[in-house]
Parts: C-alpha cells; structure tokens; sequence
C-alpha cells in the first residue's frame, strides 16, 4: 500500500506541475499496484490523479469517467473527505464538458459534504462557481 501511495502522490505532483507523460507514468503505476493488491483506497486516489491529469490535459470526457470511478471507491470505502474533492473536480469536468445540470448536481453534494466537514472554504469556492451556473 506504500509503495502505491507514494506512486500515486508523484503523480499528482507531477500533474500539478505539469509534466502529463511523468504524471501519466506514476499515477498508472499506482492503479495498477493498488488493483493488484485489491487496495481500494489506492485506486480512489490514482483514479482521483488520472481525472486530475486529463482534466489538465484537456480530456474532460476521460476526466468524468476517472472521476466516477474514483467516487465508487470512496463511498465503499466511507471516505467522504476524499470524495469531496473528486465531487468538487467532476463538476468541473462536467461544467467544461457543457454539462451544467451535472455540474450543479456534483458541485451541490461536494458543497454539502464541505459544510459538513467544516471546510467552509471549499465549500464557499463550490458555491460561487454554482451561483456562477445560474
């Protein structure tokens, strides 16, 4: 689970800072570990990378998918600290893939488990980007 864990946290990093084929080569790395090993947490957060990188990279269709997949695994899992982020990323997909009503729906359930949280915030930023849908 480290070893997977610190795979995929390079990748992350290397998608914040820009470098997809490095990022892509991390992240995958960290899924396929994780999947091998039946770590679900490990897939959420790779899956959760991957969206993040192909938002970045334009790729907002593969983005979605990645990002629902990500989800499956955080509600299994109860982690709803990480499912707010991917809920919070998936609108945006949605939003740049002119989805609105998606957008709205993921941005509303990511601003209610901020609120939650007391991540107020996250949960301000979401809501001013739904406003901004009206």
């Amino acid at each position: 689970e480290a070893e997977a864990d610190a795979l995929n946290a390079a990748g992350w990093y290397f998608t914040r800072l820009g470098d997809a084929v490095q990022a892509e080569r991390y992240c995958a790395r960290a899924l396929d570990l994780s999947r091998r090993h039946r770590y679900l947490g490990g897939q959420a957060a790779a899956l959760d990378s991957l969206g993040l990188l192909a938002q970045r990279t334009g790729r907002h269709e593969d983005a979605v998918h990645a990002y629902r997949a990500a989800l499956a695994h955080c509600r299994t899992l109860g982690n709803t600290y990480q499912e707010a982020g991917a809920l919070d990323r998936l609108g945006d997909s949605y939003a740049a893939t002119g989805r609105p009503a998606d957008a709205r729906t993921a941005w509303g359930s990511a601003a209610a488990v901020y609120r939650a949280q007391h991540r107020l915030d996250e949960a301000a930023r979401v809501e001013r980007r739904l406003a901004a849908l009206s």
